[in-house]
């Protein structure tokens, strides 16, 4: 699967640019699906926080152009699931089944349209739901994000998810040795290691980058319990792509078919009946930081627990 940050502003629509931007916007869609050979493509900031493009697309309906952008291409059908400046595209191959979707909101108080899309999905052949986590954290002087506001963010994510093997991808706008510090602070079964002996990550906690080397600031993904590989990306600025700023996050997944260690300290699972997790403050303190047990790097076979902590049978998906 794939994340891509579009970095696309409400007043580029019917500029003078905007035919090129949705030409390349076309072009980078059929290569996520076809060259990376994507099920699932989560994108994030279509417009702004809080300010969806209904209003700037004809008709206002968002899934009809997003299907225009794929016409007469070599992607297969797709179901489209859009929240406010979020999109994520499933195409309908019969690997996946999206079980469960909604948009997650009210989380930090003082900044209430901060939000993320939520996915829970079933993977041909594996018994265990996947939980997927699209979010853009945006930070700008209109709307500032703290150390304290992103711990708040993975803590919503936890929560959401939890206990589900995961996948969280966008644009968290946090370093990733920052990262790894605030999911060590988070939960003790989040401590990415290194493992030499694999150019796979056993199913633990792992990061992964838009490149090896020289990715841009946020384009990552984390991933927990799934095993994954290092996917160098061919879609985004680094190609001349839609986005200006940017570059696609690919996830390649070998899905586990297992049953997740008990872990204490569980806190709220994913089939909770609230739409929205708990609301905490963005300016609360935050403990003081832990240096993890080994430093993260920009190598994608960083993992949290060896295989043999589990009881399980590999599938690719």
């Amino acid at each position: 699967m794939g994340f891509y940050n579009l970095a696309i502003q409400l007043a580029e629509f019917g500029g003078p640019e905007w035919k090129q931007k949705e030409l390349k916007l076309s072009s980078d869609l059929v290569k996520a699906f076809v060259t990376h050979e994507l099920d699932i493509l989560c994108l994030c900031e279509l417009g702004e926080l809080g300010v969806d493009l209904v209003g700037k697309i004809p008709d206002g309906d968002v899934d009809a152009w997003i299907r225009e952008l794929l016409a007469n291409s070599a992607v297969p059908p797709v179901a489209i699931y859009t929240n406010g400046n979020y999109t994520t595209i499933v195409a309908q191959t019969g690997r996946v089944d999206i079980t469960e979707h909604r948009l997650v909101k009210g989380f930090i108080t003082q900044q209430s349209d901060r939000c993320y899309q939520h996915f829970r999905v079933r993977v041909r052949g594996d018994s265990d739901p996947v939980s997927i986590i699209n979010c853009h954290a945006p930070s700008s002087t209109k709307r500032k994000l703290t150390n304290a506001g992103r711990q708040i963010y993975f803590k919503s994510f936890h929560d959401t998810s939890f206990p589900d093997r995961f996948i969280w991808g966008g644009d968290f706008n946090t370093q990733l040795t920052m990262m790894s510090i605030f999911m060590e602070q988070l939960h003790p079964r989040y401590t990415a290691e290194q493992d030499e002996n694999s150019s796979a990550a056993q199913p633990g906690m792992q990061f992964i980058l838009s490149h090896q080397v020289g990715f841009k600031r946020g384009d990552m993904a984390v991933t927990y319990g799934l095993s994954s590989v290092q996917v160098n990306s061919q879609v985004g600025v680094s190609r001349a792509g839609a986005s200006d700023a940017h570059d696609l996050v690919v996830a390649k997944i070998f899905c586990t078919d297992c049953r997740m260690p008990a872990v204490a300290g569980a806190t709220q699972a994913a089939g909770s009946s609230s739409s929205a997790a708990q609301p905490a403050s963005a300016d609360q303190p935050l403990p003081p930081p832990r240096k993890p047990a080994r430093s993260a790097s920009s190598s994608s076979t960083e993992s949290a627990a060896s295989c043999a902590d589990y009881s399980c049978t590999r599938r690719t998906c």
